[in-house]
């Protein structure tokens, strides 16, 4: 990933395989210095939402050509899985470690990437109706293998609300922060997230835990430029005050509708990246003042 020293990135839910577009628009991007964790669906692998799969490239080829261009753009750049409700069987994926070591092996297979991205990740407190212990049956053997394959682990929870979980005790959390080395923490709309309580939180102090680490998503941008403009800058310039150095300002959330909400590049796409470099150089620009004037 490209060395910066931005306050804010983007995580990117690129669940497409749209090669030759929206993935050259996100290396253009990440060209510009933007700096970029992404998560790409991977053909073998189930999809990230029922009924619903990408289109990839014919020629095996130009699938990992894409990756490789992501990759040398400064994309940090992570395969998709998920190990879903991991009490009940509801498909042949879900709680199956053998089945997530064949998808492991496809991803090893299929190009060269950073990490693996670890879906699904809800604690007992914030998700009571999966396993109790499913972080030390499934998600704990699962990042075993991911390491061992010498990739990184990108973590989808544990996740804060506005209705207190980030009051979980930071010992409690560490179990799950721990053993990964990112995690998103929330999938919230953005009235949750400016209406979040405390106000003042700060994610990175509370659990005791870098702010590079940690990030999340806002789930209902409006998919028009003019309009995303103000609440894309809310959201970026609160994740920074709240402690954290990742964001994904996206569109509404259309989970298990046959529609993914993360399948394309939102409309407004160009004012995220634009706001971003703004935010950034801004920031930059304040502390090279500082350090001037400390001289």
């Amino acid at each position: 990933m490209t060395t910066t020293t931005a306050v804010i990135g983007l995580v990117l839910a690129l669940y497409n395989a749209n090669t030759t577009t929206d993935w050259v628009r996100v290396a253009h991007a990440a060209q510009s210095g933007v700096p970029i964790r992404a998560i790409l669906p991977v053909h073998g692998v189930v999809p990230p939402d029922p009924n619903w799969a990408p289109v990839y490239p014919a020629d095996p080829s130009a699938y990992r050509t894409g990756v490789e261009l992501l990759k040398s753009s400064g994309v940090e750049v992570y395969a998709y899985t998920h190990l879903r409700n991991l009490s009940m069987d509801c498909c042949t994926c879900c709680g199956n470690l053998t089945q997530f070591q064949e998808w492991l092996d496809v991803i090893k297979s299929t190009a060269t990437f950073d990490g693996v991205m670890l879906d699904n990740n809800d604690s007992p407190w914030s998700a009571p109706d999966e396993n109790k212990k499913g972080l030390e049956s499934m998600y704990l053997p699962a990042a075993r293998m991911v390491q061992q394959a010498g990739l990184g682990v990108w973590a989808n929870g544990p996740h804060v609300s506005k209705t207190g979980h980030i009051n979980a005790n930071a010992t409690e959390w560490h179990k799950y922060l721990e053993y990964s080395n990112f995690t998103t923490l929330f999938e919230m709309s953005m009235d949750d997230w400016e209406n979040f309580y405390p106000p003042n939180v700060n994610f990175s102090e509370r659990l005791q835990w870098p702010s590079e680490k940690l990030g999340g998503y806002i789930l209902d941008i409006p998919d028009e430029p003019a309009k995303a403009a103000t609440a894309i800058e809310t959201s970026l310039t609160m994740a920074i005050t709240r402690g954290l150095k990742w964001l994904y300002p996206t569109i509404t959330c259309q989970h298990r509708t046959g529609s993914c909400t993360y399948a394309h590049l939102p409309t407004y796409w160009d004012v995220l990246i634009s706001t971003i470099q703004r935010i950034n150089s801004k920031t930059e620009k304040e502390g090279a003042l500082v350090v001037a004037e400390s001289e």
